[in-house]
């Protein structure tokens, strides 16, 4: 991180303390990715795909399944590019037994764009 120190100090007291909300603003190609990877990354918290597992674990202790339900899901399309929801949810798929996804929308066809379902690749 070039020339960002303050601004990643100030995230990381942001995500240490009492804030609930955290908001990073910019214009495109300043570096907000960069800086929120740089931050998460030093203040070493777990990624969701280990937060996925631990919670698969703790429901399969309690006989429980968890459902993480998408309300209006094609709104997922927004963040296609920077995280790839259907990759999360094939993971979850292949790998925990516990955790099942619920996907809820009103334009289908957003969503199997942004999932890639009729991807012929």
């Amino acid at each position: 991180m070039f020339d960002r120190e303050a601004e990643l100090a100030e995230l990381l007291e942001a995500l240490k303390g009492s804030w609930k909300f955290i908001i990073l603003v910019g214009i495109r190609r300043v570096g907000k990715t960069s800086l929120l990877k740089v931050a998460l990354n030093e203040w070493g918290k777990p990624s969701i795909i280990q937060l996925l597992r631990r919670i698969d674990e703790w429901t399969g202790e309690e006989g429980l399944t968890l459902p993480i339900v998408f309300d209006e899901a094609q709104e997922l399309r927004y963040f296609k590019g920077r995280f790839d929801i259907a990759k999360l949810i094939a993971y979850s798929y292949d790998n925990l037994e516990n955790v099942k996804f619920v996907l809820k929308c009103s334009e289908a066809g957003l969503l199997y764009s942004t999932l890639d379902l009729f991807d012929s690749k």
